[in-house]
């Protein structure tokens, strides 16, 4: 008998058949072949008149056959039903990733704004920094240049700042608070006049004097043997002490301490000119 006649596909189809619909191809070549039965039974039953004795072998065969059918689409039905639903799932994986490549570029996207952002920040308060260190160096250039009064710790205040904004340790705000004291300080020393105890090198030594300041314009000292006298700004050196050239700027530097020792205002004193006169010369 010729195979090809029984089998419901040609080789090449079959050979096209997806993996998933191979039950359901045997099923239906079992169709086939219980159809071909069928077809065989029919044209082998005997002749007129003798006794039929397939004819109950053929109604079960048609029974088989209805049921393999029905099997076969109930299968055709289930794989229908399983590719939908994979489909459905694939598309929803779909969605799923494009949405999750979207949020992945929007992350990306602020990543790199706060990226910007920090460095704009970064940026920024170095620049704050550099204005404090900058500031900061104005004003310490001021205070070595100025009169010689508690330099030092002036000096110090102004340095232990320098290096905590440098560090880091104190942030441009609060450095910025603090540089202000400071030339508030220096504000009000410019705008006050008072007494007090001061180290010069008075002729190469170093001796404890006491000096009436009047703001940071001038200030005049006292020593312990009696005499008395001036800074003096000499061009290009700074302030150097000068004694009183006559008794009569050595009264008026005697009637300013005793001035100030009672409180007198001092707008009104009157001090020898040339501590007031930058000098040009030696």
């Amino acid at each position: 008998m010729d195979r090809r006649f029984l089998s419901p596909r040609t080789p090449s189809q079959r050979r096209e058949i997806p993996v998933a619909r191979r039950p359901a191809v045997r099923v239906e070549r079992a169709v086939a072949w219980l159809t071909a039965g069928l077809a065989l039974a029919t044209c082998g039953s005997p002749a007129h008149g003798e006794p039929d004795v397939g004819a109950q072998e053929i109604m079960d065969l048609r029974l088989a056959v209805d049921d393999l059918a029905a099997e076969v689409r109930a299968q055709r039905d289930r794989l229908t039903r399983t590719r939908e639903r994979l489909a459905a799932e694939a598309l929803e994986l779909e969605l799923a990733l494009r949405r999750a490549r979207a949020r992945l570029a929007e992350a990306r996207q602020r990543q790199a704004e706060a990226r910007r952002e920090a460095q704009r920040a970064v940026d920024h308060q170095k620049a704050r920094v550099d204005s404090l260190l900058d500031a900061i160096g104005r004003l310490e250039s001021m205070v070595r240049t100025g009169l010689p009064f508690r330099v030092e710790e002036r000096l110090e205040a102004l340095s232990e700042l320098r290096n905590d904004v440098r560090s880091g340790r104190l942030p441009p705000g609060p450095s910025t608070v603090r540089l202000w004291r400071l030339i508030r300080e220096e504000l009000r020393l410019s705008e006050t006049a008072g007494l007090g105890r001061e180290v010069l090198t008075i002729e190469g030594e170093r001796r404890l004097v006491e000096v009436a300041r009047l703001g940071m314009v001038a200030m005049l000292f006292r020593l312990s043997d009696g005499s008395a006298g001036y800074l003096r700004r000499i061009e290009g050196k700074g302030y150097r002490p000068t004694r009183a050239a006559s008794a009569q700027e050595k009264a008026a530097i005697e009637s300013v301490f005793a001035s100030l020792a009672s409180g007198r205002d001092p707008e009104r004193l009157e001090v020898p000119a040339r501590s007031l006169v930058e000098a040009t010369s030696k």
